[in-house]
């Protein structure tokens, strides 16, 4: 069984997977297109979840590694090194977009939603659809100062 997920795209078609589940009345479009590239789509209001920055996780880096599966036949002497998971840290930036009259408050709306939806739903179980194991996730809203990154 692999160690976490061999592709971030996961994360984040979960991410878009659970917003646009969760509009809660509003009309928008989910994408992961950058800011500046939902302004050239065709008109309609868009909710951009872009991921813009990957760190590694402080808090999880020098961790345990995962202990070796009991009763696991050893190929020499010696101890194999157990595998370590990279924990990682990923940044989105949470915009949303709309043109024409009402542009300002269908953007509060799709953004209301959003907000709303991540608040409710801290934690996400997904499963990946490389290995087809369940993988759980924890979403945290922090703003991002412009020195921070």
């Amino acid at each position: 069984m692999a160690i976490g997920i061999s592709n971030l795209w996961d994360i984040t078609d979960e991410l878009m997977q659970l917003l646009t589940a969760n509009k809660g009345g509003a009309t928008f479009t989910v994408t992961d297109r950058s800011p500046d590239e939902i302004r050239s789509l065709p008109d309609d209001t868009y909710l951009s979840l872009y991921l813009f920055h990957i760190a590694p996780d402080k808090f999880q880096r020098n961790a345990l590694p995962v202990a070796p599966t009991p009763g696991a036949a050893r190929e020499t002497r010696a101890f194999r090194t157990p595998a370590q998971p990279l924990s990682l840290d990923l940044y989105y930036l949470l915009t949303a977009y709309a043109k024409g009259v009402n542009a300002s408050r269908d953007e509060q709306r799709a953004m209301t939603a959003a907000l709303k939806c991540f608040h409710e739903h801290p934690i996400v179980t997904a499963t990946v659809p490389d290995d087809n194991h369940p993988i759980e996730f924890v979403l945290s809203l922090e703003p991002e100062t412009a020195d921070s990154v």
